[in-house]
């Protein structure tokens, strides 16, 4: 009768342990299925349509690869691959001049993938002008204040943010101005950290 009840306590035991091995693996399951869930549901809330570049000269090329970036913000990791995939998968959000800009890209590849990085090095080439960083200055230096501080300012910040070589002094001390006028509710403060008049 002792012998029954050992083999009876060791074949309880045996089925707890397999009991317990049963209850990790799904809640295992259940974690991937959690997990799958949460990434199709942050897929899906997504709002609005994503960037559309269509190639035309009055487009903000950059803005576009800016809001792009941040539209696909889950695929950093794509954007940021030795692989085609992030290109492959903003390919639906190029207009005709830029899809058939973006043929003759890949062609011209072969067999390289298509990175994030090279297709914005590609895309500036093509879509911006040789002397695209002198009409981006022309235009800052023919800008001109009409209607209210806040709008020309806007302007002037979207022109800068667009440069990428480095900015004559003149034009830096002129934004810095600029936004003091814009925001004077900031205070200004002298190299030594005091107070100083927000006037020039």
């Amino acid at each position: 009768m002792l012998r029954q009840m050992f083999e009876f306590l060791a074949t309880s035991q045996q089925q707890q342990q397999q009991f317990a091995q049963l209850m990790q693996q799904q809640t295992f399951f259940q974690q991937q299925m959690l997990q799958q869930q949460a990434s199709t549901q942050r897929q899906q809330k997504k709002k609005g349509k994503p960037p559309i570049f269509n190639g035309d000269s009055s487009e903000d090329l950059d803005l576009w690869i800016l809001s792009t970036e941040q539209y696909y913000v889950d695929s950093q990791e794509d954007m940021a691959s030795n692989t085609s995939d992030f290109v492959n998968l903003i390919f639906g959000n190029l207009g005709p001049t830029a899809q058939t800009w973006y043929r003759e890209f890949k062609t011209s590849l072969s067999d390289r993938p298509a990175t994030w990085i090279i297709f914005k090095e590609q895309i500036r080439q093509r879509f911006r002008g040789s002397d695209f960083q002198h009409k981006l200055l022309s235009k800052l230096y023919n800008l001109r204040w009409a209607g209210s501080q806040q709008a020309y300012t806007t302007k002037f910040q979207h022109l800068l943010s667009q440069l990428e070589e480095d900015l004559p002094e003149g034009v830096k001390q002129f934004e810095s101005r600029n936004k003091r006028l814009c925001f004077p509710e900031y205070p200004r403060y002298s190299a030594n950290g005091n107070r100083i008049s927000a006037a020039f």
